[in-house]
């Protein structure tokens, strides 16, 4: 925790030392012009992003603007693009920003507080008061080791983006885990934004760079580039319900055969990744999984509803973001980091029994080298044209570290305790980088628990009644299709929570 707020403070702060020079404004400039004034900067900026080099560079934003398309490539229309992107969110803003009281037009029979009739204005006030406290309630908790989300005006920025989106797009609304996504592009625009002051202080530079990095509307462009991010995303944020057409083609283990319905397009998404790549690059880790009852489903619905934001520091997930972005809006990437990131601590997986293994998985250790995963992903959708990056499951940046997770993993389960049995431990609190005060996200029904609530840090509380809702909802459909035994995890969730 405290390594993530060191890296966060460095970001932006001392990165802007290399300013404080007279030559300080034509660097600037140069880096600009550099990376913006070449006909072929697109293709420059994506090897820069595959790369990593764009973590020290002050640009970031521009980039990911591109990449999500909120700027077109032709950057001659790069300024009308963003004045009217502007204007439009404070049409937005304006259009959400109702007072019942100032609407005369109505009888007082329905524009008052008791009215039920659904034409009353305060129905829809309500509502809206309603959904910003739900959202307040994730954003306070956003990246709690990080000062700068603490700030007021950071947490109400970020309340006005996500309730303008849920009002804009109802049939979404807002989700649990949306503020973790907002989060890292607020905080890349608002690194961009300070550096840009630092330099148009002592000189004169382009008129475009004013205007795209214009302080006064980090918030609106925060918002575009949202609903970009949003766009390609959220089918995974979209919970499909359980018909009785499809009820027939349910198996009593889901994803456990090739013949299983997925929910949804998140949860067929993960059979891909499982069955189809995990297996075909590391069929020993599949098979070892398949053995466990692992199931990607309970960590891989964080991993991707959250494009990773808990598995990594700030520093390395902005790493993990530029590649993402910069190789499609589809986010294909993602599948293969998936997979770079299990096979990046195969060996961990392998050596472990199955209480350190969901460790592992929930807490993904911070061991690893983020490059290497890149690059690992990269070679593993082209072998062909992308050579295996130098290392494996055993280039980690601290071997020390291996100790620390073992060893605390295998104090969860006793070989010699009777089955069903557990130890009443905090070993699946072992993490050197997971707050406690993560907030509750991603639960996937309210699960009404109070064994040992106590005794376990609330992230790994709320991390565990997210498994065992998922599971305990696989289990009903396993009871339905006339399996009496519930599958393992879910005993062991039950004794847990």
């Amino acid at each position: 925790m405290v390594t993530r707020a060191i890296e966060a403070t460095n970001l932006l702060g001392s990165n802007f030392d290399c300013m404080q020079y007279d030559e300080s404004i034509s660097q600037y400039q140069k880096e600009w012009d550099s990376l913006f004034s070449n006909k072929y900067y697109l293709e420059k900026l994506k090897s820069y992003a595959m790369k990593g080099t764009l973590k020290s560079s002050h640009f970031r934003s521009i980039c990911w603007k591109i990449f999500l398309h909120c700027l077109p490539e032709d950057q001659q229309m790069w300024i009308e693009a963003v004045k009217s992107q502007r204007k439009l969110y404070e049409e937005i803003m304006d259009k959400f920003d109702t007072n019942p009281r100032d609407v005369d037009s109505l009888d007082i029979t329905v524009n008052n507080p008791l009215s039920q009739s659904h034409q009353s204005p305060w129905n829809q006030y309500f509502q809206d008061t309603e959904l910003k406290v739900t959202i307040q309630q994730d954003v306070v908790r956003t990246f709690p080791e990080i000062e700068f989300f603490h700030t007021p005006n950071i947490q109400k920025m970020m309340i006005n983006i996500l309730f303008s989106y849920a009002r804009e797009f109802p049939e979404l609304s807002y989700k649990q885990g949306m503020h973790e996504l907002l989060a890292p592009i607020i905080f890349v625009l608002h690194y961009d934004q300070q550096a840009y002051l630092q330099a148009s202080e002592t000189g004169d530079l382009d008129l475009e760079i004013h205007i795209l990095l214009n302080q006064n509307y980090i918030e609106h462009d925060a918002f575009f580039m949202f609903s970009q991010l949003m766009e390609s995303v959220e089918a995974w944020y979209t919970m499909a319900d359980f018909h009785s057409k499809h009820m027939k083609h349910i198996t009593a283990e889901p994803f456990s055969q090739s013949t299983a319905v997925p929910s949804n397009l998140l949860g067929r998404k993960l059979k891909r990744i499982y069955e189809q790549l995990l297996k075909h690059h590391d069929t020993e880790l599949f098979l070892y999984f398949e053995q466990m009852e692992i199931t990607p489903q309970i960590f891989g619905i964080r991993w991707l509803r959250l494009l990773f934001g808990r598995e990594f520091s700030i520093h390395d997930l902005l790493i993990i973001w530029d590649a993402i972005f910069a190789d499609s809006n589809t986010f294909e990437l993602v599948d293969h980091i998936f997979v770079a990131m299990l096979i990046s601590i195969r060996e961990l997986l392998l050596q472990g029994d199955y209480a350190s293994c969901l460790n592992y998985l929930m807490h993904f250790p911070n061991i690893v080298d983020v490059h290497y995963i890149v690059n690992l992903a990269l070679h593993l959708r082209d072998p062909d044209c992308v050579k295996r990056p130098d290392g494996n499951s055993a280039n980690i940046l601290n071997p020390l570290h291996l100790k620390t997770f073992k060893n605390a993993a295998d104090k969860s389960f006793s070989k010699n305790s009777p089955p069903g049995t557990v130890k009443t431990t905090k070993a699946l609190t072992v993490s050197n980088k997971h707050s406690e005060a993560r907030p509750k996200s991603l639960s996937i029904v309210g699960v009404n628990v109070l064994r040992i609530k106590n005794e376990l840090s609330p992230s790994v509380y709320e991390d565990g009644k997210m498994v065992y809702a998922v599971l305990f909802s696989h289990h009903l459909i396993s009871l339905w299709a006339g399996r009496r035994n519930p599958p393992r995890l879910i005993q062991i969730c039950v004794v847990y929570f």
